[in-house]
């Protein structure tokens, strides 16, 4: 499940305190961030979008997607596109790895 958040305000709480929220990442633009949530199902879906995420003073606006299938998952950036240090610097979520 993928989800789109759109905030009126800014604060990282919510997402933090969320455990169905696996990973979270800020964006620049339109939406302020993407979520990756797993859940058994469709309830719990609507549980995380109905009674989480939207009665949130900090929400704005919240897009769901299910994902189909997954294509391609690395669990990290090519290590070519920036020194790792920098990259876990940017985004501390990232794995780590090692670099030639």
């Amino acid at each position: 499940m993928l989800i789109q958040v759109t905030l009126s305000k800014h604060s990282r709480d919510l997402v933090r305190r969320t455990p169905s929220i696996q990973d979270a990442y800020a964006m620049t633009g339109d939406p302020d961030y993407v979520l990756k949530a797993v859940l058994p199902g469709l309830p719990e879906l609507a549980i995380l979008l109905n009674e989480v995420l939207l009665p949130s003073e900090s929400v704005a606006q919240v897009r769901s997607s299910l994902v189909l299938e997954c294509i391609k998952e690395t669990g990290g950036l090519a290590p070519r596109l920036a020194a790792p240090t920098v990259l876990h610097a940017l985004i501390p979520c990232l794995p780590p790895w090692n670099h030639p």
